[in-house]
């Protein structure tokens, strides 16, 4: 349990730090990091993902912090998930927690990440976090891995 709560910090604060110094650029900042693939680029999503919601911060924090209150319930109410899956709600956890403080200090979350390779819009380190956690769990609750068989017990 404590290895998970550290998992969740340490995501937070990685992120919170880089989005620091981030803000630190001017916002619409951008610049090259691997040419025709991917650049830094400052901005701030008012919005969830796609920009979907902008403007409704409240409404935003609201969902995330019911969202994250109701993952963190589902841990603690299944004594019996995977190593695997404890670490990916974990990272859920952190990802949220992140992108939410964003949105209550500063009204929306900023984000750096800019694909040049393809159209996507920019994100941040939660985002991928938030991203790749989730397609964890999905793929562990569809492949029947998100428990520990019966009679295994969590350490």
């Amino acid at each position: 349990m404590i290895k998970n709560v550290l998992i969740a910090i340490t995501i937070t604060g990685i992120d919170q730090l880089v989005k620091c110094l981030i803000r630190q650029l001017p916002l619409g900042f951008s610049c090259t990091v691997l040419p025709g693939i991917l650049n830094l680029r400052h901005c701030t999503n008012s919005g969830a993902a796609f920009s979907l919601l902008s403007g409704q911060t409240l409404l935003l924090v609201l969902c995330s912090l019911l969202l994250m209150t109701g993952i963190a319930l589902f841990v603690w109410r299944m004594m019996n998930l995977t190593e695997a899956a404890y670490t990916a709600c974990a990272c859920l956890i952190g990802g949220g927690l992140s992108n939410m403080l964003d949105r209550v200090c500063f009204g929306g979350v900023t984000d750096y990440i800019e694909t040049v390779l393809f159209s996507f819009p920019v994100f941040n380190l939660a985002d991928i976090v938030i991203t790749v956690s989730i397609s964890v769990l999905l793929m562990m609750t569809l492949t029947g891995k998100l428990e520990r068989p019966t009679g295994e017990k969590h350490g």
